[in-house]
């Protein structure tokens, strides 16, 4: 979406807050924000949506996304590992507690992570590439390639991919 679209987004969101405040409305606003970079705006929209309802799942995973890309590892982790706990199913939790480990560079963790959110969703494009990752770093290139091999399949338009693919494989040569 370009930025206008947020834009658009954000005064539906806002709309939609002046009928009836509710969780979702602060939730998506909150990701309209953000993408239009007004981070301030976005966690404080972040913090009414869970103050209106704190078992909202979908309000909770997007906050703690939001703590992710601030780069606040430790309370995202707290985040993910609650919604891990309220829904077991969220290979979104596991995505992202993959990818604190990596960042902490604890590599065994963080492959258990995303191994456990492929068991739950083996057709999630990030779940591969971030293992892919890993096992790069782990000096695993074979289980890298197949990794991204797999990534490549599910969206094989992915730039991303492809280029990683290739720096491996010249790297091999």
């Amino acid at each position: 979406m370009k930025m206008g679209g947020y834009v658009k987004a954000e005064n539906q969101f806002r709309k939609a807050l002046q009928i009836k405040k509710t969780s979702a409305a602060h939730s998506n606003l909150a990701v309209a924000l953000f993408y239009q970079r007004n981070f301030t705006q976005s966690e404080e929209h972040h913090q009414k949506a869970l103050q209106i309802s704190p078992d909202n799942i979908t309000a909770y995973t997007n906050f703690a996304i939001f703590l992710f890309t601030q780069k606040k590892y430790d309370e995202s982790e707290i985040y993910f590992r609650n919604i891990h706990s309220a829904d077991s199913g969220s290979f979104y939790a596991h995505l992202f507690l993959g990818r604190i480990y990596y960042i902490r560079k604890e590599y065994n963790k963080s492959l258990s992570e995303l191994n456990q959110g492929i068991r739950i969703n083996p057709s999630f494009f990030d779940l591969y590439y971030h293992r892919a990752a890993v096992h790069y770093r782990q000096r695993n290139k074979s289980a890298a390639l197949s990794d991204l091999n797999t990534a490549i399949r599910l969206e094989p338009l992915n730039s991303r991919a492809v280029d990683f693919r290739n720096k491996i494989r010249k790297e091999r040569n």
